[in-house]
């Protein structure tokens, strides 16, 4: 075994790995030789899942076949456990539940940083043994609600009214034990952290996506400068009717997306759950007090960027494709744009559902009533759709279409009424760039009949392509795919049912 050559020695070992239900179970062989061991621990150790870093660092510190372990890996799946014990010292202090409160989310969040500052502190110790990307996957492991449990010297005064829950942000709501702990970056931490150019990819594990505050990730992202792609999972579950904590979470995601570097190549942003308390009710208004939709307009912003961008279960408005009053946008990269899984509101909270006349329920609605939208209920009465306002939204879309020279795929999906059912309204935009052609497909389950407005604006689009096409002089296809590609079929096909 000894005298194989090497390549012979990759080639079993890459046999053995196609069979083997995970790469452990190829331990034995690195006991054979130092030759074996190096050739079986670079696939053993290309994906790790990390609990203590304390333990990583120990495998990958001392001798060269230790070190050599860091130029193996190119996937972290970090479990970071943070400790959720209340320390006695802060029990021992005579403080009111508000001040206790506060002072244990403080403890919660310096004890998440520290595990945090301990992990990427190690990777910056790497690279210089490193010259590939690495990509990190983290997840939060711990009690999946952690609340305030009624330590301190009296109690905060129960709410009323539920109706007085819409009014806390999520710390107040925390202190009430209607919102679980989330951790976050507290001031001055960001600046502590050291910078990580050998992360190349980045995604929150969707698994233990609500046990962060989504801003102070995205604050983080910064510290990695050649970051190309970034998946983020907002998941935790707020009740409904605490809306200002939703509110808040959503203007945090937009007031740090310039946080993301520059050299993101692709981006992901996932919102779960963010639907009304019940079809009775309307959703948040996420409208400023100047009337803009920060996130649909950051959001804007940062794909006239990318190359790659997909955002699943997000409220957007026509602001995303289109600005009222800043200058024209232009997407010069931009291949993919896909926002799927969209609550069918608009900014404001509206539905943009009518209630059906002929649609029955099997159990009647009652306006205080928590709404289980994944049930055999999904919508409850309504099933009508509003198109005016879906209108906006596709007519906004031509127009950014026509800045959007790569463009490839253009997908706008509303969520449908169960994950059985499918999107209750498509539209998708499909382009090859090396045939020139094109195809709009409009696609309804609400009766949704494309006005005139909207025919007119991918009408206009395809005539301005074809234009073009026709007054361009004779040039390589590669060229003509990088300066606004024409059409040679578009339609619009209304698939009502």
């Amino acid at each position: 075994m000894e005298r194989l050559p090497q390549e012979l020695i990759w080639l079993i070992i890459s046999a053995l790995t196609e069979q083997a239900s995970s790469t452990q179970t190829l331990a034995p062989l690195t006991t054979i030789s130092r030759r074996w061991q190096t050739a079986t621990e670079a696939l053993i150790w290309k994906e790790i899942q990390v609990v203590y870093v304390d333990k990583l660092d120990d495998l990958t510190s001392g001798d060269w076949f230790r070190r050599a372990r860091r130029g193996y890996i190119r996937t972290i799946d970090w479990w970071a456990c943070i400790d959720y014990s209340i320390p006695l010292s802060l029990e021992e202090q005579d403080l009111c539940a508000e001040a206790f409160t506060d002072a244990l989310q403080d403890i919660y969040d310096q004890r998440w940083f520290e595990e945090l500052s301990r992990m990427f502190q190690l990777l910056y110790s790497w690279e210089g043994d490193r010259d590939q990307g690495l990509g990190i996957e983290l997840a939060l492991e711990g009690p999946g609600q952690v609340c305030y449990n009624g330590e301190g010297d009296g109690q905060l005064p129960r709410l009323s009214d539920p109706e007085d829950a819409a009014s806390l942000n999520h710390r107040q709501g925390w202190r009430f034990n209607l919102l679980p702990y989330l951790a976050r970056l507290g001031k001055g931490d960001l600046a502590s952290l050291p910078t990580l150019s050998v992360v190349n990819s980045f995604s929150l594990h969707k698994s233990f996506s609500d046990r962060f505050w989504p801003a102070s990730i995205m604050e983080m992202l910064a510290i990695f400068p050649n970051l190309r792609k970034a998946t983020i999972d907002v998941g935790y579950v707020v009740i409904s009717r605490a809306e200002e904590a939703v509110r808040e979470r959503r203007q945090g995601i937009a007031d740090t997306i310039h946080f993301l570097p520059p050299h993101l190549d692709t981006f992901e942003l996932s919102i779960w759950n963010d639907m009304s308390l019940s079809p009775m009710h309307n959703a948040v208004d996420y409208l400023s007090v100047s009337g803009r939709d920060e996130l649909s307009i950051s959001l804007r912003v940062l794909s006239m960027r990318l190359r790659n961008i997909r955002l699943r279960g997000v409220r957007i408005s026509s602001d995303l494709f289109w600005p009222v009053q800043d200058d024209e946008p232009f997407w010069l990269n931009l291949e993919q744009f896909e926002v799927l899984d969209m609550p069918p509101y608009s900014a404001d909270g509206l539905w943009l559902l009518y209630n059906d006349p002929f649609k029955t329920i099997d159990a009647p609605q009652t306006i205080d009533e928590a709404w289980e939208y994944e049930d055999e209920r999904g919508y409850g009465k309504r099933g009508i759709v509003n198109s005016a306002e879906v209108d906006k939204l596709y007519v906004a879309a031509a127009y950014a279409v026509q800045k959007m020279p790569c463009l490839k795929q253009l997908t706008l999906e509303f969520r449908g009424e169960s994950s059985q059912d499918g999107a209750c309204n498509t539209l998708s935009f499909v382009r090859n760039l090396n045939e020139g052609s094109a195809s709009l497909v409009v696609r309804s389950q609400g009766g949704y009949k494309p006005g005139e407005a909207t025919r007119l604006a991918w009408r206009t689009l395809e005539r301005t392509r074809t234009d073009r096409r026709r007054s361009q002089e004779p040039r390589s296809m590669e060229a003509k795919a990088k300066s606004n590609p024409p059409f040679s079929t578009a339609y619009l096909r209304d698939q009502s049912r």
